[in-house]
Parts: structure tokens; sequence; C-alpha cells
């Protein structure tokens, strides 16, 4: 899990910090916290990273901590929030931008343990979502309505269902430059690795969308058809047998 800390006080900053570093080393050896003094530092690196959980100061320097969120809630973001706040009168306004839960000052390890545990249990619950930005807006969208992505040139395209619509409904589209080798880095990061296979070097197909394999081209369950390259077919082939059994265990 990947947790920001926004708060102005450098002391408690610091002790956020700390308890955050110790549930971290228990729970989630893996997971990352950063820490930021104000809204605007934590936007300028929100724009390349993606966060989990932010735990969220409600007064801070320039914009509040409710006026950053509200601002990441009308470009999209579903990332869990936490709010840190000395007064109660704030906790309802929290309800207003979804958030997950809030701390009253000062912060103990077993109070921020709990929301921690909390955040957990929800991101383990949720479908793996994929964050797209493009033209300043966030966008999340979930990884298994991506069916395949398509290199065109220096254009790579992602393919996607839209909810609720029937499998043969018109795809949604969300192109970039970014080469395919990164994409596969980036969906085997939020689906995990085998669930993307790469049958020929201008695709990546979502191993859920494969309706059956044939020698030189596999068919999605839309019936469109995406060739396999000369070499490719065993590895293919394995993959997505893999892919099945994994899914039916």
């Amino acid at each position: 899990m990947n947790i920001a800390i926004i708060e102005d006080d450098k002391i408690q900053r610091e002790t956020l910090l700390s308890m955050v570093r110790d549930w971290l080393a228990c729970e989630d050896p893996t997971g990352t916290v950063r820490d930021f003094e104000d809204a605007e530092r934590f936007r300028f690196a929100h724009a390349a990273e993606a966060f989990d959980l932010l735990l969220v100061d409600i007064h801070l320097p320039g914009a509040s901590g409710m006026e950053m969120v509200e601002a990441l809630r009308e470009k999209g973001s579903e990332t869990a929030v936490v709010f840190i706040t000395g007064e109660k009168e704030f906790v309802f306004q929290g309800y207003k931008v979804s958030a997950l839960d809030y701390i009253l000052k000062p912060a103990g390890q077993k109070e921020l343990n709990a929301v921690l545990d909390k955040a957990k249990k929800q991101l383990a619950s949720k479908a793996p979502m994929l964050i797209l930005e493009q033209g300043g807006i966030l966008k999340e969208i979930p990884v298994d309505a991506i069916r395949y992505l398509e290199v065109l040139g220096h254009v790579s395209t992602l393919f996607y269902s839209q909810a609720g619509k029937p499998v043969d409904a018109p795809l949604l589209e969300f192109s970039s430059r970014e080469s395919l080798q990164v994409w596969q880095a980036r969906l085997d990061e939020a689906a995990g690795k085998g669930v993307f296979v790469s049958p020929h070097r201008s695709f990546l197909v979502h191993m859920a969308w494969v309706s059956r394999i044939g020698r030189d081209e596999l068919k999605l369950a839309d019936c469109f058809l995406i060739p396999i390259a000369r070499g490719r077919w065993e590895a293919v082939s394995k993959a997505w047998l893999a892919y099945r059994r994994e899914q039916v265990q």
C-alpha cells in the first residue's frame, strides 16, 4: 500500500511518518509512505505517482485539506482518504468527499493502526483499478474491463469495455505514447503477472477475454481477432491455460 501524509506541522508529520512505517513493517513490508507539508507539494507528486491512501490534515497552508480532496474527487480520483483533525465539527464534512475515516489529534499508534487496517481491508476488496491521466483529468478504470492494447507507430491505445454494456458494444479508448513494454509493466503491477500477455509485438491481451486460441490468431469474447506472432503460440497457450487454472482454484 502506498500512503501519503499531508500535514504542515513538522512534529506531527514526523510522528505520523514514524507510526506509519512501524505499521508497514508489520503489515505491508513492500508498502511505501511519503510526507508532504502542503497541498501544492502533494499535487505535484501525485501527478506522477499513485497513492492508495491519503492521511490529510484539515488545516493546511494555502488550500485546506478538504479543498484538496474535493479537487481530487472532481477529477475522478477515488483514492481512500483519512482526515486528521483536532476539531470534531470537521468530521461530518468528510462525508461529502466519501472519506474512509478520521483521526482526532493527537493521533496515537492504536488509532492509526485501526484506520490503516481498515484501508488495507478495503483496498483488498476492491477490483484492481488502473489510473489514467489525460488533459489534466484523472480517471480510474477497472483492470478487468481492459480487453487489449494495440500499438500503431508510436501510439499505444487501450481498448476497454463500458460498464453495463453488452460484450459486443463499442469499446472506449485511451491513447498515449508509452511503449508496449511500459504498459506491460503498468498492467502487471495493477493486475499481477500473467494476466496481460503479448501474442504479438503490437498487442497486449487480457487473458480473461480470450475465448479461443488458434495457431496464428486468438479470438476474444466479442469475436475480435488478434494475431499470434510466429514462435509465440506455445507461450501464449501456456499463459492462457495457467490463467484459467488460477481462476477456478
